[in-house]
């Protein structure tokens, strides 16, 4: 009634319009470069040299789904909404470089991350690079619903790219996203070997900065 048009019109350009954002999404949002640090950070004396070789940010977030009867156990999440797990990853130009969507509620956040990384993720991280992460993660086939996310963040990017616009605006207008996120980190998909190699990068970019700190008190 809204839009004037019967819903089997809708739904025929609504997906017309989806496959089309799908069909953008490799060539607007792709891996970052590992040979090339992001100016934000190489034009900041605040994060260079200290984290020269992050090539990104991630993070996950719940986004409330409707799914069938059968598979709502599945995609509840840890208060009770149903939901699916989103995985997003970030350039410092705030353009998304890799999305994961479709995970349902429930998954433990590492199995995400888990598959991210496999070959069937799609997801790869070069040697001596590494991305800054804070959790949230989860999969089902809910194709339509999982769709629509890859699809807005090719939006995203192609508007960004083509927009001229670099603020980020506050857009919290309505749009159901959960605040679903655990409190805990990723879970351990690396080995332990993994786990210490990060902890000493982690501790020696927190002297490198401490040091610089406390050259420029003097």
């Amino acid at each position: 009634e809204r839009f004037q048009h019967s819903g089997q019109t809708i739904s025929k350009y609504f997906l017309k319009v989806l496959h089309s954002l799908l069909k953008l999404y490799p060539e607007v949002v792709q891996l970052p470069d590992p040979n090339i640090i992001p100016e934000e950070i190489l034009k900041n004396l605040k994060f260079y040299p200290f984290f020269k070789n992050c090539i990104g940010a991630a993070d996950g977030c719940h986004i409330l789904s409707k799914v069938s009867s059968d598979d709502s156990a599945r995609f509840h999440n840890r208060k009770g909404e149903i939901s699916q797990n989103f995985l997003g990853i970030c350039k410092f130009n705030l353009q998304f470089c890799y999305v994961l969507s479709g995970w349902e509620g429930s998954a433990h956040d590492g199995l995400v991350l888990q598959y991210a990384l496999s070959a069937g993720g799609g997801l790869t991280i070069p040697d001596g690079k590494y991305y800054l992460v804070d959790a949230a993660y989860a999969l089902k086939k809910a194709p339509v619903q999982a769709q629509i996310v890859t699809a807005l963040a090719a939006l995203h990017n192609f508007i960004s790219v083509n927009s001229g616009r670099d603020e980020i605006e506050d857009w919290d207008n309505g749009v159901q996203i959960s605040d679903n996120e655990p409190e805990h980190s990723l879970g351990r998909v690396y080995h332990s070997e993994d786990d210490r190699e990060m902890s000493i990068i982690q501790e020696e970019i927190a002297v490198s900065m401490w040091e610089d700190y406390e050259n420029t008190q003097r």
